[in-house]
């Protein structure tokens, strides 16, 4: 560190030990005041100019070079990532450095789980531009499934070696919030082993308009019934 830089720091930590000892009422002395700023004027010696050396150019990075960072387990940069999602990168071969990667940490392993969806409804009080799924109450596409159909689904999905039913659907006005409740209750009092992952944020958002309780409360209603996790998609939105 440059000796005037040093004498800044421990001339400007000599002003402030002033300032620290006064006491309020005499800090907000205007003679106090001129003092200190008589002190700051003629002690505190700023920093005179520096030659700093010359920076080398950040190297432009390519795939090879983020390869090789990959292959030495280095850091990348904020550039490095940017590259990767250009339209022009290569995606496979993105995918064989994530790969390497995956390899490093868990070796030849690789973990999945057979999935089914369930949609009970596609009635819905939301009109989402972007949805081709949901229906209203009087269109011919409209449906809601009896308890009948959603064990029928369950069935199926375990006769065909599913670990998990994903669960969602539109927000039905006319049915009440202990009808999503029970329909996750039904399907895991049949089928215990199967893993229901049921209900997005804005369905929860919307058992809060209808049960009048609290997130948590209704998240503890939906464990109690066999609840094992929620997807993800929706919260956004």
């Amino acid at each position: 560190m440059p000796s005037d830089h040093a004498t800044y720091v421990v001339e400007v930590d000599n002003l402030l030990s002033v300032c620290h000892f006064q006491p309020p009422q005499t800090l907000a002395n205007p003679a106090t005041l001129r003092s200190v700023n008589s002190h700051l004027h003629s002690t505190v010696i700023p920093a005179g100019p520096r030659n700093p050396e010359p920076r080398l150019p950040t190297p432009v990075p390519t795939l090879d070079s983020i390869r090789h960072k990959v292959e030495a387990g280095t850091r990348h940069t904020l550039d490095d990532g940017l590259l990767l999602y250009e339209p022009s990168t290569p995606l496979h071969e993105v995918g064989a450095l994530a790969n390497l990667v995956r390899g490093r940490l868990n070796g030849n392993r690789a973990y999945y789980n057979i999935n089914t969806h369930l949609n009970a409804t596609n009635i819905c009080v939301y009109r989402c531009t972007f949805c081709a799924f949901r229906s209203d109450l009087r269109e011919a596409k409209g449906y809601v499934m009896s308890d009948e159909q959603i064990l029928a689904r369950g069935q199926e999905a375990v006769d065909n070696g599913c670990t998990e039913m994903h669960i969602v659907g539109g927000l039905h006005h006319q049915k009440k919030y202990d009808w999503y409740v029970n329909l996750v209750r039904i399907l895991h009092d049949a089928y215990p082993d199967l893993h229901l992952k049921a209900w997005t944020g804005v369905e929860i958002n919307w058992f809060e308009f209808l049960a009048k309780k609290s997130v948590r409360e209704i998240l503890e209603d939906l464990i109690d019934a066999g609840l094992g996790s929620m997807p993800g998609g929706g919260a956004a939105i």
